[in-house]
């Protein structure tokens, strides 16, 4: 994907890619303490400044 990456306006998924990413997958898989699984997409959609 090409471009500029931006992260969520919302903090708790700013967050949860955060830890999920800095941990090379193995942390942040479910989401809070419910045991659902979290599914991260990359996405291409309307024009914008950065990717999401």
């Amino acid at each position: 994907m090409e471009g500029e990456y931006g992260s969520s306006p919302a903090k708790w998924i700013r967050d949860q890619v955060e830890l999920y990413e800095s941990s090379g997958g193995t942390q942040g898989t479910t989401l809070w303490d419910t045991g659902l699984p979290v599914v991260i997409l990359t996405t291409r959609g309307a024009p914008v400044p950065h990717n999401r």
